[in-house]
């Protein structure tokens, strides 16, 4: 009963720190709008659209973090094939993002023991972060490769990086580097479903330059072998679940 307490006092005070300013923003825009005309009205309406979507998003962050520590959702099964959720995770950025990543393809199928949801939301989030930070072409590259028991699943790109002092505050609730955007939640929630499905989230410095980030999963099964290719041609539909 005492760490469900504090769950849900966690959650409370994330909900109210995190909350207030996109509100204030948002309540500011339309009383903006009420008063302007024309392009100005328009304008600001606008801007508390984007308002409402941001705090949509953190929203969301905000409940499945909720979820993670109190517990499973029944519909969500229990384990994964890798491939199929990193397949996934990618789609799910859109033809353009795609370009920027080089793809080493396990030979191996492994299964991992966590839900299929949770390992697509994992690689979205750090891939989309990834992305954010570099950009280019082919800049950022992923590997699997079975380390002992487990999976790792290794993401280096090539942007800004960070100072030593902030590389073990990147899992952070809230953290943000420099005056980036976003809620500061991706990374917390990538390290909230590792831990609850004994696995494990890592930084390291990627040289010469930006950033290495490792999440190891353990492994239910790897003994079949793949009998396609191990490289994704994009813009060929791939089921979600193949």
């Amino acid at each position: 009963m005492q760490q469900a307490f504090v769950r849900e006092q966690r959650f409370t005070n994330d909900a109210a720190h995190e909350l207030r300013t996109p509100l204030t923003a948002i309540k500011t825009h339309l009383q903006v709008a009420s008063r302007q005309h024309g392009e100005a009205s328009r304008f600001a309406l606008a801007q508390a659209e984007k308002g409402v979507s941001r705090l949509q998003g953190t929203l969301e962050q905000l409940l499945m973090l909720a979820r993670l520590e109190n517990g499973l959702d029944d519909s969500w099964q229990a384990n994964c094939l890798a491939r199929s959720a990193a397949l996934e995770a990618l789609l799910m950025l859109g033809e353009d993002a795609q370009a920027t990543f080089s793809i080493t393809w396990p030979s191996e199928t492994f299964y991992l023991p966590v839900p299929h949801e949770l390992v697509v939301m994992a690689l979205r989030n750090l891939l989309e972060n990834a992305r954010r930070f570099s950009p280019d072409p082919g800049s950022v590259h992923v590997s699997f490769s079975q380390s002992g028991s487990g999976l790792t699943i290794e993401i280096k790109d090539q942007g800004p990086g960070v100072d030593d002092r902030d590389l073990p505050k990147l899992a952070e609730r809230f953290w943000r580097h420099g005056t980036g955007h976003g809620s500061g939640l991706g990374l917390a929630i990538v390290s909230a479903i590792a831990e609850r499905f004994s696995g494990r989230l890592s930084f390291a410095h990627n040289a010469p330059q930006g950033l290495v980030a490792q999440l190891w999963f353990p492994i239910v099964e790897e003994t079949r072998q793949w009998s396609d290719r191990p490289d994704v041609t994009w813009g060929v539909p791939i089921a979600p679940h193949q």
